[in-house]
């Protein structure tokens, strides 16, 4: 971004529970919900106290969702634990967050290593299977919603801000985006006919409209996606699906193929379809290979990363 992310440092632990305490809570939230909670314990569970401002240089931050170690780094805050999806780093925040301690965001919540990060605070977003009930006996947490259509990214990195006391730090990740936002226009706003950002696997093709985060990124720098194909609709994030025989339909001039290049993933499959080679986009060589973790991802930093790589790949 265009601030450099302060290493954190560590934390005093103010009325937050001690690693101690919050690992004896879990023990007896698991046994409340096996068995008979421990003597003195609510069966239901309580917030933890209230810790230190968030704001604070050395407050210490979890993010339990991909997106918001995004988020945090926008606003200037390294986390202390951060989950992603494998084990390793999306591309569009290495360089960002290297060194920051990971966890497999995959394999759901472990409260344990949490817990002993002694975090002042807890962030995740809002969904049934979030376990916010017993985070809370660890750390304050807060709950970030997902606005409809991925459009409004921009609020779910607000939210997140705002969770974290840094609200007005989003205005120089802002002014950093405009940045990338200027220079893929550049690029995409002289380029002729259309664009599609599309999914293609064997359920058949994903296609991220202009109210898809991809999709409004490249909508702001000018580009012109493809129309929407007859008697479809979009979904509530943004996209729509079709069968493979509707692939032509659904493909623009420029094609930006979503591959999960960095969990070892490559296009080959689909560029052995006769449907997908005889696309027009494709034997012009203006299919592009992009990954689709960074794609979707929803934060400043992915978003910069896929006007750059929309810029990079057309230009010329």
């Amino acid at each position: 971004m265009s601030a450099p992310v302060p290493a954190p440092v560590p934390g005093r632990v103010g009325g937050r529970v001690s690693r101690r305490a919050a690992l004896g809570l879990l023990g007896a939230a698991v046994l409340g919900a096996c068995g008979t909670p421990a003597p003195g314990t609510p069966a239901s569970g309580g917030p933890a106290p209230a810790g230190p401002d968030p704001a604070e240089a050395g407050a210490r931050v979890v993010t339990l969702v991909p997106a918001l170690l995004d988020a945090a780094l926008a606003v200037g805050v390294r986390p202390v634990l951060a989950a992603v999806v494998g084990s390793t780093l999306p591309p569009h925040l290495t360089g960002l967050a290297d060194g920051v301690p990971l966890t497999n965001a995959g394999v759901g919540v472990d409260l344990e290593r949490v817990a002993r990060e002694r975090p002042d605070l807890i962030l995740t977003q809002t969904g049934p299977d979030n376990h916010a009930d017993l985070l809370r006996r660890i750390a304050p947490t807060a709950e970030i919603a997902v606005p409809q259509p991925a459009a409004r990214w921009r609020e779910y990195v607000a939210a997140a801000a705002a969770a974290m006391d840094r609200a007005p730090a989003t205005a120089a990740a802002e002014q950093e985006l405009a940045r990338h936002v200027a220079g893929a226009r550049t690029v995409l706003a002289s380029r002729p006919g259309t664009v599609s950002v599309l999914q293609v696997d064997s359920d058949g093709v994903r296609v991220y409209g202009p109210d898809s985060f991809a999709g409004s990124l490249l909508c702001e720098a000018g580009a012109t996606t493809a129309p929407t194909p007859p008697g479809v609709s979009w979904k509530a994030d943004g996209y729509l699906g079709v069968s493979r025989e509707r692939l032509a339909e659904v493909a623009g001039d420029t094609v930006f193929l979503l591959v999960r290049v960095a969990e070892g993933e490559d296009d080959a499959e689909v560029a052995r379809d006769p449907l997908w080679r005889s696309l027009p986009a494709v034997r012009a060589g203006r299919a592009v290979t992009v990954d689709r973790g960074t794609w979707v991802h929803r934060g400043y930093a992915s978003a910069a990363r896929v006007l750059d790589d929309a810029a990079r790949s057309l230009r010329g």
